[in-house]
């Protein structure tokens, strides 16, 4: 029996600009009738996912499995890097367009053409320009052609693809899907009893993961060929009709 299910927001709940579709929507609210725990798992950070005032939602995995929230706003978990000194080398030299994300916010060393055409396409605000301070770290980010510059220059880490010109960068042991196993030990929910949507190349563990991972239609093709169930795409209700599938919920 299905007891908790993790989503993915850009290109699983969220269609760009376009908003989210009425059928997930729809979806959200008969999986809380069913008191089936909803749980957003994003490398989105907070300002960004809360922004988008998603409803009937449990939890919120963010940063790639970095740190998680409950719906009240208390920290379930918090992991920040502990070796970030590269991290900021790379932020600082001004190379590449290169982004920190502490536990609240996104900060950029600068903004060229490739930042803007990312943040557009997704409908993601623009993040502040400002210089590091010494906070902690959770997450990097790095914008144009650069996955294998970046993992050139961190070794350490992994660099994800989220966006044609959009890299996460967290360390090799982290993820979504440590983030879901850390959740399901605070909650005591057997990973078995799991399900998780997702369309990116940072998605692929989750969906490994848990007990039934399914692809959006629209999901590159390296993680279609990692998950249980390929849906529809997001514009063709695609994470509705995989729940009907599924019989997780009712029509």
């Amino acid at each position: 029996m299905i007891k908790a299910i993790f989503f993915d927001i850009d290109g699983t709940i969220l269609n760009g600009n376009k908003g989210i579709p009425n059928s997930t929507l729809l979806a959200l609210d008969k999986l809380r009738e069913k008191d089936i725990k909803t749980i957003i798992c994003t490398g989105r950070g907070y300002d960004e996912t809360m922004a988008l005032n998603i409803e009937n939602i449990d939890a919120y995995i963010l940063l790639n499995g970095q740190i998680a929230y409950d719906n009240k706003d208390n920290v379930l978990y918090k992991k920040p890097i502990k070796n970030k000194d590269k991290l900021i080398e790379l932020f600082n030299n001004k190379k590449i367009p290169f982004g920190l994300v502490d536990e609240r916010n996104t900060y950029l060393n600068y903004i060229d053409d490739y930042v803007r055409y990312v943040h557009d396409t997704v409908n993601l605000r623009m993040p502040e320009v400002k210089e590091y301070d010494g906070q902690e770290i959770y997450q990097a980010l790095a914008y144009g052609k650069v996955k294998d510059y970046i993992e050139k220059e961190l070794p350490d880490f992994m660099a994800t693809s989220w966006h044609f010109d959009g890299v996460d960068i967290v360390p090799k042991d982290s993820g979504k899907d440590k983030g879901i196993i850390e959740y399901c030990k605070l909650r005591n929910i057997d990973i078995k009893d799991t399900m998780a949507f997702g369309d990116g190349e940072n998605d692929i563990e989750m969906l490994k993961t848990v007990g039934i991972g399914v692809a959006m239609g629209n999901s590159i093709d390296i993680v279609k060929e990692n998950a249980d169930y390929i849906t529809d795409r997001i514009e063709e209700d695609g994470l509705y009709k995989a729940l009907r599938h599924y019989e997780v919920i009712d029509d």
